[in-house]
């Protein structure tokens, strides 16, 4: 069964747990977030295109006032549309706590997959998606989601993509606020542009990331 979501001009209602909402494509750089909690975001050197916020892939960042994800069950998903690899073409943090982190990489110290996604729960342990998985200048839809005991997912395009069901460490509370494009310490500079982020509590089902992206997926 494919869920269908409601949706208005340039938005869709988020099913229930939803902690974060940025359709970034149709909010000004001064925006609060579009949920029950009015975020006030703090952005640093990004700029409106059209299709979302694009990030510099040197300093841009948003910071969202506060740590929301900790150590429950959570789903991070969206639209990212990559240009390169991030700052010093190694890695693109797409959204993070300094534990909890959704990111692009095209490069593994540990001589692992390239050019694909990232889900880590506790900083150091990460589930992956399938290798060259993202694709750069072209949008892809990702999502990634975690249990309370840090199993994690990781879809593309409403599939997943790398193996189910994969360990990402054991969740911690985070190091600092929610970060959108970047990293608090500012070295880890998305290079591209988001658009339609969103944070749920927790885990969405398979069927609810696919509404999700046949719902938005128009837009991008």
């Amino acid at each position: 069964m494919i869920l269908v979501y409601k949706l208005s001009k340039y938005r869709y209602t988020p099913p229930y747990g939803n902690l974060l909402y940025l359709p970034l494509r149709d909010m000004s750089l001064s925006s609060k977030s579009i949920d029950s909690y009015h975020r006030t975001l703090a952005v640093t050197d990004c700029s409106l295109n059209g299709k979302g916020w694009t990030f510099n892939g040197t300093s841009s960042l948003i910071n969202t006032g506060s740590d929301f994800i900790g150590t429950t069950a959570c789903t991070i998903m969206g639209w990212i549309y990559p240009t390169g690899w991030g700052e010093g073409g190694i890695a693109g943090h797409i959204i993070g706590n300094g534990k909890c982190a959704l990111l692009i990489t095209s490069a593994d110290a540990g001589g692992g997959l390239l050019n694909n996604a990232r889900l880590y729960s506790d900083g150091v342990n990460k589930a992956l998606s399938a290798a060259n998985s993202i694709i750069l200048n072209k949008w892809n839809h990702i999502t990634g989601t975690r249990t309370a005991d840090g199993t994690a997912n990781i879809y593309i395009n409403g599939v997943l993509s790398g193996t189910a069901n994969q360990a990402s460490g054991t969740p911690e509370v985070g190091a600092n606020n929610i970060i959108v494009g970047n990293i608090l310490a500012g070295d880890k500079t998305f290079a591209g542009t988001i658009d339609d982020l969103l944070v749920f509590n927790r885990v969405l089902s398979v069927q609810e990331i696919q509404a999700h992206y046949i719902a938005t997926k128009g837009w991008h």
